[in-house]
């Protein structure tokens, strides 16, 4: 009773491949994670630390210098520069496991 429903004539055609977006490139890190220290290692490592850079270091001053400056610039606890408290804490603990072996 009604008008027959007309079907496409042929074969459906076919779709082509979409082309693929370009890679995108990895993102690098806008600082380096640690500077080239003008000073020895260690008195840069007492410095972040804020320890005596002339004497012997024991293993409790130690940790308790990291764990105080660790809680200083934690980019948890950063209120303003996270990037700026994401540096000094890798300072920081880079300070401290650098460190950890020569104490005494």
């Amino acid at each position: 009773p009604g008008a027959p429903t007309r079907q496409p004539a042929g074969p459906a055609p076919e779709s082509k491949p979409k082309p693929k977006p370009p890679p995108t490139p990895k993102q690098k890190p806008s600082k380096p994670p640690k500077p080239a220290p003008s000073i020895p290692k260690r008195d840069w490592c007492c410095e972040m630390l804020e320890l005596p850079k002339s004497g012997d270091i024991s293993r409790d001053q130690l940790r308790k210098a990291f764990r105080a400056q660790a809680m200083k610039w934690h980019p948890d606890r950063a209120r303003t520069d996270v990037e700026e408290a994401t540096r000094r804490f890798q300072h920081v603990r880079e300070a401290y496991d650098y460190l950890i072996p020569v104490c005494t």
